[in-house]
């Protein structure tokens, strides 16, 4: 038995609710859809009740719209034959929603471009990299105009430390004020804008400790090499920098030049004091000055004491020098407290300008009178009775000596000598002046060769008195 090519007809009642309609309309969809089976052609028609008759103008369809040419979008799935004339239906959004329509670009996101409607979005999709804007990304995710981008970054507590090889970057509150710091895989921490850091390879020759002054030594394949530093020579400094954690020889680490380096034990020190290099540990910190002949340079101050969380802040500066008016760290020099205007650093040949002359010194009057040589050139006592001029100690080779022997109110006074002070043949023989008050002098030079005080000549009654 063959179908009829007559056209059906279906009438939709116009007084049926959107409901009833929707209802209605999905049956005849149903209808068509099994006709187009048949190999008789079958035609369509909707019509309205009241309408008067049945039309093939599918323009008629109230609530069917046919796509443009390509009719794209909707395609029959259950059936193996196309009908020529219902291929594809594109249901308007008039109440019928859950259809969505539209199309779009291989390798590019989609997005909504409208409540029913896809299009394509900025964002592209190659070879597993997402691109914004950016067609063919070059990383997991690419972006044309990086520049024009930005980040905002929510502060809070630090998180974990990553995986090896990565670098974790992220904003740190820190007393209600947010910083943006890195982590590297094993926990260090540096804060961004706040902390300096060089990478440098140890080749001391031993391990060292976290928090230990370094110097460079030379460079390996454009990084430089370091040891522990000391201030008992130049030649072991200057400090560029301490370690910020224990390092193997021959092993790179990170060396902070300036920041806050924290996670140590600073109970040694308190809060607030100055580090120097010290001149007795190599690579150790200490808040005792270096002085003279060593060398001073300040390498960190102690922002918190603690066993295990203590911190210093790092910043190297300069080796100090010894200033004219910083006579205390003149080991064999004493400073008036009021006046350094006595001292004159010399070396090789220099002009002088205005007066020079060796401090006098008094001595104390005693059986054996002691002289210091390293206290002056010109000595003055006053002799209580006869006495013994002691062998001076501390002259260097070539050193004189002038000593003044002044009588007492009494006079009458003698003089002897130790047995390194020798009288050549060819100098009178010394007899003072026994007059109260007369003043004699004498001049000694030593010759440490022979560890002898030599009396080169002999004044007498000086004062005239």
């Amino acid at each position: 038995m063959t179908e009829s090519s007559e056209p059906k007809i279906y009438q939709i009642d116009s007084g049926l609710d959107d409901r009833a309609k929707h209802e209605k309309l999905n049956f005849i969809l149903r209808q068509i859809q099994n006709g187009i089976g048949s190999t008789a052609k079958a035609v369509a028609t909707l019509q309205s009740s009241g309408s008067g008759g049945g039309t093939s103008d599918h323009a008629a369809l109230t609530h069917l719209s046919y796509a443009t040419s390509g009719h794209t979008g909707f395609a029959p799935t259950a059936h193996t034959h196309s009908h020529p004339t219902l291929s594809n239906l594109d249901f308007a959004s008039s109440g019928h929603t859950g259809f969505i329509g539209g199309s779009g670009t291989i390798g590019r996101i989609s997005k909504f471009t409208a409540a029913d409607t896809i299009g394509d979005s900025i964002i592209y999709e190659n070879a597993g990299k997402i691109g914004i804007a950016e067609p063919s990304p070059e990383a997991i995710l690419d972006a044309a105009n990086m520049h024009t981008l930005y980040t905002d970054y929510e502060g809070g507590a630090a998180p974990s430390a990553p995986a090896a090889g990565h670098l974790r970057i992220y904003a740190a509150t820190d007393a209600g004020i947010n910083a943006m710091e890195a982590m590297d895989p094993t926990g260090l921490t540096g804060r961004l804008l706040q902390d300096t850091f060089r990478i440098a390879r140890n080749t001391s020759g031993s391990p060292i400790g976290k928090a230990k002054a370094v110097y460079f030594t030379g460079s390996t394949g454009q990084k430089p090499n370091f040891s522990p530093a000391k201030s008992d020579s130049l030649t072991t400094m200057q400090a560029i920098g301490v370690t910020t954690a224990a390092v193997n020889d021959n092993n790179f680490t990170r060396l902070m030049v300036t920041g806050r380096l924290a996670g140590f034990d600073t109970t040694m020190w308190n809060e607030g004091d100055s580090l120097y290099v010290s001149s007795t540990t190599a690579g150790e910190l200490t808040n005792v000055k270096p002085g003279f002949p060593l060398f001073a340079q300040l390498v960190a101050t102690v922002e918190y004491k603690h066993a295990t969380q203590g911190a210093i802040l790092v910043n190297c500066h300069d080796i100090q020098s010894i200033g004219t008016t910083d006579h205390s760290q003149l080991s064999n020099l004493v400073a008036p407290a009021d006046d350094h205007t006595q001292y004159l650093p010399i070396s090789g040949t220099r002009p002088m300008d205005g007066q020079l002359g060796p401090k006098v010194v008094t001595l104390s009057d005693a059986a054996i009178i002691a002289t210091d040589a390293t206290l002056g050139n010109h000595f003055r006592v006053t002799l209580g009775g006869n006495r013994t001029l002691g062998n001076p100690t501390g002259a260097y080779d070539g050193q004189i000596l002038r000593i003044e022997l002044a009588q007492d109110g009494t006079g009458g006074r003698t003089i002897s000598f130790g047995n390194k002070i020798i009288k050549p043949s060819n100098v009178p023989t010394i007899i003072l002046t026994t007059t109260p008050t007369a003043v004699d002098m004498i001049q000694l030079v030593y010759n440490s060769v022979q560890d002898k005080y030599v009396i080169t000549g002999v004044l007498t009654n000086i004062y005239g008195v």
